[in-house]
């Protein structure tokens, strides 16, 4: 799946969850490189996905970027797969807020 298709799948999803609220980044020449495609919240909690697709990679930008979230107390995360996105969705609904 594309990862244009695989972020619109998510998006959709997500949509469906009463607990939920996401928006798709749109990069651009005012938007800071490495953001993650898609910025939400699931049960008050910060999420960031990064769709790809079963070939691609995440860029150096991307890897520093995801980190930073990641020690900031963000739940940043790469996903290949819709089932893939929904597992970890349903691991943030798990985990306690630190």
């Amino acid at each position: 799946m594309s990862e244009t298709n695989l972020i619109r799948s998510a998006m959709r999803w997500l949509g469906t969850q009463p607990d939920s609220w996401a928006f798709k980044v749109h990069g651009g020449l005012c938007q800071r490189s490495g953001v993650p495609d898609i910025v939400g919240q699931v049960r008050g909690r910060a999420l960031f996905a990064e769709a790809k697709s079963a070939t691609s990679k995440l860029s150096k930008i991307q890897v520093v970027t995801h980190d930073r979230i990641g020690k900031s107390g963000g739940f940043v995360f790469t996903f290949r797969s819709l089932s893939e996105f929904r597992s970890w969705v349903e691991l943030l609904r798990c985990k306690p807020c630190p």
